[in-house]
């Protein structure tokens, strides 16, 4: 399911290891596999809580360390549905990375490039805290909270929910680098979720889905030629953001209010950036 002239990943050896270890996943997948790749995964974007908050660029060719035994995945108290999920990326008009779109790694794009700066938990809990807080006031009808982030509550509701999602996201994490795809993704799925609910879902669970959904793309991204190899690569990105979901509900960093309505942009984003360095923290402990 390859595709000609796909993107290949980063370059680097830690990022080739990371890839090494996709091989493993797809020819034996399993907790120990697929925890030693996102391993990797973490290791070479640079989330890792010995330097602090991930802002470094790839580190070092140091080995790896393998995690000595990982328990088996279980199911998480919250999940995004898949149907959700598709409509987050379709619906904006976005491919998805994995099996079902691997056309979405075409374009012409060429590996060798290191992208882990701009995947530093600072930047990326910046823009999802921004976007997760505008999701909420729009659905809360917080007018004065999408005002600080340059966005008109009556204008947003003009436009239907595709365009509501389309206003947020071209405002608050435009870009089309392969960094800024992967964030948008993740981003639009829980839009979608806040929409469907009407805000209803509480922002710790909102900020445990968007990391999973986050690390889950760049998985994808860098990984995802060698995963669409496999004989079944759509149980194999099942299995991994299964995975993730499970990691992401172990770490009790998120100290977030219930009520959406007391929960600042602030606050969301010190809670996203800690369960990026958190989670990564988990997979190699």
């Amino acid at each position: 399911m390859g595709t000609s002239g796909a993107y290949g990943g980063s370059g680097g050896n830690d990022w080739r290891r990371a890839r090494a270890a996709a091989r493993r996943v797809r020819e034996q997948p399993s907790s120990q596999s697929i925890g030693n790749l996102i391993n990797n995964v973490a290791t070479a974007a640079g989330w890792n809580p010995a330097e602090g908050d991930g802002l470094t660029e790839t580190p070092g060719d140091s080995a790896t360390p393998v995690p000595s035994a990982i328990p088996p995945a279980r199911p998480s108290t919250f999940r995004i549905p898949e149907a959700v999920i598709a409509r987050g990326l379709a619906g904006l008009g976005i491919s998805v990375v994995g099996a079902a779109g691997a056309a979405a790694r075409g374009g012409g794009r060429s590996g060798g490039a290191v992208l882990s700066g701009q995947r530093s938990p600072r930047r990326v809990a910046r823009t999802a805290a921004r976007v997760i807080g505008s999701g909420y006031g729009l659905q809360l009808g917080d007018a004065a909270r999408l005002t600080e982030v340059g966005l008109d509550l009556n204008e947003l509701r003009a436009l239907d929910p595709f365009d509501q999602s389309l206003r947020i996201l071209d405002t608050l994490a435009a870009g089309s680098s392969i960094q800024d795809e992967e964030l948008r993704r993740a981003l639009a799925d829980v839009l979608v979720v806040l929409q469907d609910s009407g805000g209803t879902v509480v922002p710790e669970e909102i900020v445990r889905a968007f990391v999973v959904g986050y690390v889950f793309q760049v998985v994808c991204t860098e990984s995802g030629a060698e995963l669409r190899e496999a004989d079944d690569p759509a149980d194999i990105e099942r299995q991994i953001r299964e995975y993730l979901e499970v990691r992401a509900h172990e770490p009790s960093v998120i100290n977030l209010s219930r009520d959406a309505r007391t929960v600042t942009v602030a606050l969301l984003e010190t809670s996203i950036r800690a369960l990026i360095v958190e989670t990564a923290q988990v997979f190699v402990r």
